[in-house]
Parts: structure tokens; sequence; C-alpha cells
């Protein structure tokens, strides 16, 4: 396996900027690495092969854009800027086995998901008030899953809602 990143960013002007990134990460097991001897869907004594299986956590690809724009400037050096943020990932599993272990939910893994945020600052030297909004579009993933299906269950964290909410800060 192996993977690759990169990442770019462009300004234009005096406060215009666009940051774009993405990523590939081809994870795999090498053959003849095995787990979990005994299992009782294993069809080797040593065990489920792990073989080719991806890595859990770890997508196949990601990407990631974030435009940000100077909507308005002041005479005193205020000025508004709205900046937005979409992020993206592929498919993932959340653990070695892949689908070759959990009978429940675990065994999909996490598909594909694109979360979107965006901000709105009016901002000056001295001070700065702010509103946001993060998973704009309230899509429901999981950030974290484990099999426990020993215990009957599996256990997942779900990724935050969405959120939204102002700021202030001042500067001295």
């Amino acid at each position: 396996g192996g993977g690759a990143g990169v990442e770019a960013s462009g300004k234009r002007g005096e406060g215009d900027r666009l940051v774009g990134a993405g990523g590939d990460g081809d994870t795999r097991e090498e053959d003849n690495q095995f787990l979990a001897p005994g299992d009782p869907r294993a069809t080797d004594p040593r065990g489920i092969s792990l073989g080719g299986n991806e890595f859990p956590f770890a997508p196949e690809w990601t990407a990631s854009i974030s435009p940000e724009w100077t909507a308005l400037r002041t005479e005193n050096d205020g000025k508004l800027v709205l900046s937005g943020e979409v992020q993206y990932q592929s498919h993932q599993w959340y653990d070695f086995f892949n689908a070759k272990q959990a009978v429940g939910p675990l065994r999909n893994g996490q598909k594909a998901y694109t979360l979107v945020n965006g901000r709105v600052a009016f901002e000056t030297p001295r001070f700065t008030v702010a509103a946001f909004i993060k998973n704009a579009f309230d899509v429901y993933y999981n950030s974290y899953g484990i099999n426990v299906e020993s215990f009957g269950a599996d256990f997942f964290v779900p990724g935050p809602p969405r959120t939204f909410g102002g700021e202030v800060s001042f500067r001295f």
C-alpha cells in the first residue's frame, strides 16, 4: 500500500484566498497476516485472513476546499469576511477485519460523506464578531466504531450534528 497527498493555496489581492487539499491512501494488509484464531468464521486455523484488507480508519480518498472572500472593506480597517469549507471522505472500515468478521452494522464500515461548514465575520483591528455553522446539511456519520458483538452490540460514536453559533473577540 501507499498513498499521496497534495495541498495547494492561492491568494488574490488582499484577503481573498482558496485552499484545496486531497489525499489518496491505498492502505492494504499484506498476505499471510491473520487475526482471531479459533473464530468460527475463519476458514484457516491461523484465524481470519487479513490479506488485501484496507486499514481501519483510513479512507482511500479525502478532499477539501476552503475559500475565503473579503466581501466588504470599511474606511476604519474593518472588513466582512465570508469563508467556507467542504470536506469529503470516502468509505472507511472500523477494524482490520473489514467485512470478514462483524455481522451487525459495523460490517459495512462508514460510507462516504461530505461536510459543509461556513463562517461570516466582521473584523477590525480591535474586535471580531462572527457567526458560524458546522455540518450545515446535518449529515449523519460515525466518527468511530468498534466491534463489541461478543457483548451483544456494536459501539459507534456519531460525528457532531449541525452546529451553529457566534463568537466575539477583543484585542487589547
